[in-house]
């Protein structure tokens, strides 16, 4: 059956090297787009340069838009997608910015100044550079590992746009709206991004040196909104993110060092505490001379040992020559803290 131009382009995006190049591509860009509009906040002087470019990146991120648009199976699903909404709020104000520039429309002047005004949306795209670390993170999860990197990295991101994204507003708000006479009165300057993060972290922190303070009432709603939405959101993510650090397991840390002229072997595959016991006993019995009761025996199991399996491992007749590595021996990182080259043979099990 011949199949429709929209599945083979879906198809392509799906598995061809060069659509995974276009997503990098994209991602980097995405990183890249936040930064410029730090620098921009920053250097009034470059502004013009880096807006040229960022035109430019817009295009581009546009075009990628529609590609996966025309390739999705069902296209009103595909834009409630959050990723697909992320790239909706940046692009769309960036590209009627660079129309008007295009057809030398100064008629709509305010217009672009308003829409400029929502650049801090940038930072929103910090999103897409998460999609594509967890997507190649992915293979801890695929093998049924522990996926804590994972879950970090998206709670360590969540994080950062959540505190990013209200300094640009708040910045945006109060340089628009402040009121000349407070301005003076404060003898306060522009406010940069930089100073808008450093307000939004004290703040959320519930630190609040009062250094800066909101002084429009637009920026004062905004205050308000951001202490609220950061006792759920911010909170949150802030105790993900410690629980993530303290939960992983010690055995999933651990390593194997040889010592001296010590021989270890390392045993893997499928097993549990029964079969594990009666393997050690086979192992180290008397029967089978000093070598074996010299050797090392290294566990490499994917899941964290429960009780009946500590307390193998902590009896008396194994103790001294036995560890468990957490780990899968799909992942090279394991299998190197296992010393897998330097073993005397590997013992699978089934």
């Amino acid at each position: 059956v011949k199949r429709s131009i929209r599945v083979q382009v879906a198809d392509w995006l799906a598995v061809s090297p060069a659509a995974r190049i276009i997503e990098w591509t994209n991602g980097i860009l995405s990183l890249l787009s936040v930064l410029m509009y730090i620098i921009q906040d920053l250097f009034d002087a470059i502004d013009s340069e880096l807006a040229t470019a960022q035109e430019y990146m817009n295009l581009f991120f546009a075009a990628d838009f529609l590609l996966h648009l025309y390739a999705a199976e069902s296209r009103s699903r595909y834009i409630f997608n959050k990723y697909v909404i992320v790239d909706i709020i940046t692009i769309v104000p960036t590209l009627i910015i660079f129309f008007f520039k295009v057809t030398g429309n100064s008629g709509q002047r305010t217009t672009m100044e308003i829409l400029q005004s929502f650049n801090f949306l940038r930072v929103v795209r910090l999103i897409k550079v998460q999609h594509l670390v967890l997507r190649e993170n992915n293979n801890a999860r695929e093998y049924g590992g522990p996926n804590v990197r994972r879950q970090l990295i998206g709670a360590l991101i969540k994080f950062f746009v959540v505190l990013f994204s209200f300094a640009g507003a708040y910045s945006t708000i109060e340089n628009e709206f402040a009121p000349d006479s407070m301005i003076k009165r404060r003898n306060r300057k522009r406010l940069t991004i930089i100073d808008s993060l450093y307000f939004v972290a004290t703040t959320v922190s519930t630190l609040g040196y009062g250094d800066l303070a909101p002084i429009s009432i637009p920026g004062k709603f905004l205050v308000c909104f951001m202490i609220m939405f950061s006792l759920a959101i911010i909170s949150d993510s802030l105790n993900q993110i410690v629980t993530l650090i303290t939960s992983q397991s010690p055995f999933a840390r651990d390593s194997y060092s040889p010592s001296g002229l010590a021989k270890h072997v390392v045993v893997c595959g499928k097993f549990d505490s029964t079969s594990m016991s009666e393997f050690l006993s086979e192992f180290f019995h008397p029967d089978h001379g000093s070598r074996d009761q010299m050797c090392h025996v290294i566990i490499l199991g994917q899941d964290t040992p429960d009780l009946t399996m500590r307390a193998l491992l902590d009896d008396e007749r194994f103790f001294t020559h036995t560890k468990y590595l957490e780990g899968l021996v799909m992942m090279d990182k394991d299998l190197e803290r296992a010393r897998v080259e330097q073993a005397e043979c590997v013992f699978i099990l089934t």
